[in-house]
């Protein structure tokens, strides 16, 4: 027999017309996602099926890698060019979210995610400085800054002005927009002023506001869950397949 592991980046690295997947994970596995163009079909109808096209690799895949070997090796030893697919829908899933990350490092466009704790707890964890320019009159640490195409889109208002800060005093007691200012953006003013109304004063807040991409949240959701239970859940991979959408339909 040949060589029966097939890796997710030698899969891509194929022409389309060449090969043909098929899935053998039951139903309920397929319902939360499957690589497209694949034919569903059982690991015990493989070696008769009509479906098989035995004039392309056939490419087998289950969740992790595992049980598509022995079937690959069936139908090689049918006289079928077999391949199992290493690390299953799992590591295709990876790769193709990895694929498409690269793809879009150019767009300006994230989600991100904010969490907030009660002040009421004083439990200190987020930095308001972390929102000042550095070139505040009492120096920020510019760990954020706001984008200012989309500022530009934001309708006018109160509202605006709470959520944006265009303009501020410097240390040499000047005010500066921030079209001229040492980095020249706008700053998001929503979350500077966690010291109580003295913004700027404490570099240590009493609120909460770790801020993530919303993909890296569910990437780590999925992880952790993994790791806690030695298995993914249908949640978990859930959050993997929204985490790279539209990559691929879900």
């Amino acid at each position: 027999m040949g060589e029966i592991q097939l890796s997710v980046q030698e899969l891509f690295a194929m022409p389309e017309n060449g090969y043909q997947l098929v899935d053998i994970r039951d139903e309920r596995a397929r319902s939360y996602g499957v690589i497209p163009g694949s034919v569903a079909l059982s690991a015990e109808e493989l070696p008769e099926s009509q479906e098989i096209d035995k004039n392309k690799t056939v490419v087998i895949y289950c969740q992790k890698g595992e049980m598509s070997v022995p079937a690959a090796e069936a139908l090689q030893e049918a006289g079928v060019d077999a391949k199992s697919l290493n690390g299953g829908y799992l590591a295709w899933l990876m790769e193709a979210m990895k694929q498409k990350e690269e793809a879009k490092k150019e767009e300006a466009n994230e989600h991100l995610f904010a969490i907030h704790n009660s002040v009421a707890n004083k439990v200190a964890s987020q930095y308001g400085k972390s929102f000042y320019p550095r070139d505040y009159v009492k120096a920020g640490w510019a760990d954020y800054y706001a984008d200012p195409d989309y500022m530009a889109t934001y309708p006018e208002g109160a509202r605006k002005e709470f959520n944006y800060m265009t303009e501020w005093p410097t240390a040499t007691g000047t005010t500066v927009k921030w079209q001229d200012s040492q980095d020249g953006y706008p700053c998001i003013a929503k979350y500077q002023d966690y010291n109580q109304g003295v913004a700027g004063n404490s570099a240590q807040s009493n609120g909460i506001t770790p801020i993530y991409r919303y993909a890296d949240v569910l990437l780590r959701y999925a992880e952790a869950s993994n790791l806690a239970t030695g298995n993914v859940n249908a949640t978990a991979l859930k959050c993997l397949q929204v985490s790279c959408f539209p990559c691929f339909e879900v």
